[in-house]
């Protein structure tokens, strides 16, 4: 298989816990910032996951269906903008992009030590195809398995630990 996604990685892919103490601290104090703006949110994911996005997206959606083109700010509101700007501000001021990339880097190093061979293998399959040696099967509309592939796992979304 030649479609690189997580699951043709070994294992899926790097998993970082979101239990991990080093991102636990920096999202506590990103949490108190936003508090200190007036936001109520205990981790960037559940900020994330706000249902002022949702209603957004779905709003961006509907018009764009419609045929009404998108304006820069269409379909955003006073408290998005300021949910964002604060948002921002805090993961500037608590390091929380800075801190959870090195999180990140550090358990992808510690995954790339325990699959180095299946990762080179990889490596020369990828090879073979940029040199024209492999083809690659054509894609089908065929709907996977919900449970034949992992859940994305993203830093800071991934949850099992190494």
């Amino acid at each position: 298989m030649l479609l690189i996604t997580p699951d043709a990685l070994p294992e899926g892919d790097p998993r970082v816990p979101l239990s991990d103490s080093r991102y636990k601290v920096v999202a506590e104090k990103w949490s108190a910032c936003m508090k200190n703006y007036g936001f109520d949110y205990e981790t960037p994911l559940y900020a994330s996951r706000d249902h002022e996005w949702v209603e957004a997206a779905m709003a961006a959606v509907q018009e764009t269906a419609g045929g009404v083109p998108l304006t820069p700010t269409s379909g955003v509101s006073a408290y998005q903008t300021a949910v964002a700007a604060a948002d921002v501000q805090c993961k500037l001021d608590t390091n929380l992009v800075g801190i959870a990339v090195a999180v990140q880097s550090a358990y992808d190093q510690i995954y790339i030590d325990a699959h180095r061979e299946q990762l080179a293998d990889l490596q020369r399959e990828i090879a073979e195809f940029l040199k024209g040696n492999i083809q690659v099967p054509p894609i089908t509309n065929k709907p996977q398995d919900a449970t034949s592939s992992p859940e994305p796992s993203t830093f800071p979304y991934a949850t099992s630990s190494p």
